[in-house]
Order: structure tokens, then sequence, then C-alpha cells
């Protein structure tokens, strides 16, 4: 009576893929018949089953891992779901990492808001043609993540900047070279001019 209680024990276990119990069970049953042979039936379906068992938590293991690294949360919960029936015994575990992923799903959802807002704005100070802004707005995108479009707009941003530089030091040159001319410092305002002439042929404005 003893022994088939046992038996019945390690077929519950088994049925449950808790094979760890069901051995357990097994080994009480061979303290009482070393010879049974239904032990024997069963403990080669233990080693069967969890031969099988193994290798798919390996192969649920990598996808999960494979999904998580590539962001796909909804893949990496599936997986979870199915690793918790599949391997019983680590259930718990599982259900830990389930916990986890939800967490950073939900940060990667608040993350991918900011990025959106962001580029919101960049795609609105790029129309506008605000290019102080849009050198700003790219920059801070550019340091978390790298992006071939932003990195278009936040080098012609550079490029408007460094123009807008130069005509506003143009202007304030030719300004004081009016101040020269009015007070009849003619050899001062001259030299400025030349100054002038010389910098427009360094940036390819003026032929040589």
């Amino acid at each position: 009576k003893d022994l088939e209680r046992y038996l019945d024990r390690a077929d519950l276990f088994i049925a449950q893929k808790a094979f760890k119990e069901a051995t357990q069970e097994l080994q009480k049953a061979r303290l009482l018949d070393v010879d049974y042979k239904e032990i024997e039936e069963r403990e080669n379906k233990i080693a069967k089953e969890r031969q099988t068992v193994n290798a798919r938590v390996t192969e649920l293991s990598n996808d999960l891992n494979s999904s998580m690294s590539e962001g796909r949360y909804d893949d990496a919960l599936k997986f979870c779901s199915e690793l918790i029936e599949v391997d019983f015994s680590n259930s718990r575990r599982w259900s830990a990492k389930i916990a986890e992923i939800n967490t950073k799903k939900e940060r990667a959802a608040v993350e991918q808001k900011r990025w959106d807002e962001l580029i919101r704005e960049i795609d609105s100070a790029h129309l506008s043609e605000d290019w102080k802004k849009l050198n700003s707005l790219t920059k801070k995108a550019l340091e978390i993540r790298e992006d071939s479009d932003i990195r278009s707009k936040f080098e012609k941003s550079e490029g408007k900047l460094a123009e807008i530089r130069k005509n506003e030091q143009f202007a304030k040159t030719m300004s004081e070279i009016n101040e020269l001319v009015v007070k009849k410092e003619f050899n001062e305002a001259e030299n400025k001019l030349k100054n002038l002439e010389s910098s427009f042929k360094k940036d390819g404005l003026l032929d040589a």
C-alpha cells in the first residue's frame, strides 16, 4: 500500500514536471522494493522528459535573452509565461522575471515618449529655421542615441550658425569701418577693410 502511494505521488509530480520531487518519491519506493519494475519505468520516463524539458528551457531562455536585448518586451513576457509552464520547478524565478520585464517595459515606454517629444521639437525648430534651438535639441538627441537624420540636422544647424556668426562679424566690422571713415581715420579703415577681404579670401568667399 505504501509502495503504491509513493508511485501515485511520483506520477503526480511527473505530470507537474516536478522531477526532483518525483525522484524523491521513487527513492522512497525503492526502499520498499528495490527491483520493482514500475519504479524503473518511471525513472526512465523522468530522464526522458527531463531531457526534453531542458532542451525546451534552453531554447526559450535564448529567445527570452534575444527579445530582451532587442527591447521586444511583449515577446519576452510571452517566453517567460511559457517558461513558467515548461520549467515548473523554477516557476518562482520566471515569475520574478516577468515583474522585472514589466518594469523595464514601462521605463522604455516613458523613454520612448520623451524621445518622440524631442523629435517633434526638432522637426518644429527645423521647420521654423530656429538654428540655435535646432542645434541644442539635436545635440541632446545624439547624446541619447545615434540617428542619421538627426545627425544631418545637427550638421546643418552647425553650418547655419557658423554662417550667422560670419554675417554678424561682417556687419560689425563694416560698422567699425564706417565709423573710422566718418572720423577721417582712413588708414585704419583701409587696414580693417584689407583684413576683411583677406578673411573672405581665406574662407573662399572672394577670389584670391
